[in-house]
């Protein structure tokens, strides 16, 4: 799906997603977490519709229960005890700092599939293909294979169950043989293509020193004005961070800063940045009802 912020140049949408992750890895601070998590569910919500939340089931939720189980298992440290479990002590710190550990987690994994989704494979290979050719085309062959592979496993399968070689049936072993067939022709295809593709690149001339290419993207005045304020939002948090308004420590004893002026304003401009793709889209749909309504 191609939503208004998935058109803007693909340096501003670099800009930005390169800021909500680092911000989500660096700023532990629960109310961030909790702004993060949910505005990066939500987008990628919007983005993918069944696929995505798929993956929010599948991955996501998985990913945060298990951080949030596993830490207070083998993390004791903390002050409050809530209960003995096997002579361990269980300590709401740790539960807390496990909880915390998982949204981050969690909301930078789902920012990185939100960037794949609105960053195409051409996109980073413009912005990267004159610095690092080398880098650019790796990344831009490894974003695309893992979907490649998804869709080209299905087929392997079908292919197998029409033989009569269907994973899931037979016994143990028999499925396991099947299994590690069906990785082994999927490792083999993936390989070929990569070679391939690296083959047909070189013909090209690509990473040759004063090559020319196409510039298929402009920067335009609205890419301009998105920048501005996305630079703007992410100076203001890093600033409020700097001055302790997202400060936060889980151990020994959980420590927040003082709810004030100066961490509301941080918090509501990190919410701004967050749902900046939601507000970019609804502006310009009001535009353009707007200019429908004139017609």
């Amino acid at each position: 799906m191609r939503d208004a912020f998935s058109t803007l140049h693909p340096g501003v949408l670099m800009l930005y997603f390169a800021g909500v992750i680092v911000a989500s890895m660096f700023i532990m601070h629960p109310v961030c977490l909790a702004i993060s998590l949910l505005s990066a569910t939500a987008y990628a919500l919007y983005l993918g519709r069944r696929r995505a939340l798929r993956f929010v089931l599948t991955a996501a939720v998985p990913m945060l229960v298990l951080f949030a189980v596993l830490n207070p298992v083998v993390n004791h440290a903390g002050d409050t005890v809530l209960a003995t479990v096997l002579g361990a002590p269980l300590t709401l710190e740790s539960i807390a700092y496990g909880l915390a550990a998982g949204g981050m987690f969690v909301s930078v994994i789902t920012w990185f599939y939100c960037c794949n989704r609105v960053m195409a494979s051409d996109a980073v290979l413009y912005l990267f293909g004159g610095i690092a050719p080398s880098l650019a085309l790796l990344v831009t062959m490894v974003v695309r294979l893992v979907p490649h592979l998804g869709a080209r496993a299905h087929a392997i399968i079908r292919a197998q169950r029409g033989v009569g070689c269907d994973v899931g049936e037979g016994t143990v072993v028999e499925r396991a043989r099947r299994g590690l067939k069906v990785i082994s022709i999927l490792t083999s295809w993936a390989l070929e293509s990569s070679v391939d593709a690296a083959d047909s690149m070189r013909s090209r001339g690509y990473g040759l020193p004063g090559r020319t290419r196409c510039a298929a993207y402009r920067f335009t005045v609205r890419d301009g004005v998105v920048a501005s304020i996305i630079a703007i939002a992410e100076a203001l948090v890093l600033a409020g961070s700097l001055v302790g308004a997202t400060a936060v420590s889980y151990l020994p004893a959980i420590a927040l800063p003082a709810a004030g002026a100066p961490e509301g304003f941080v918090y509501a401009v990190w919410g701004l940045l967050c749902l900046l793709p939601f507000a970019l889209d609804c502006w310009e749909g009001l535009v353009w009802a707007r200019s429908m309504s004139r017609a």
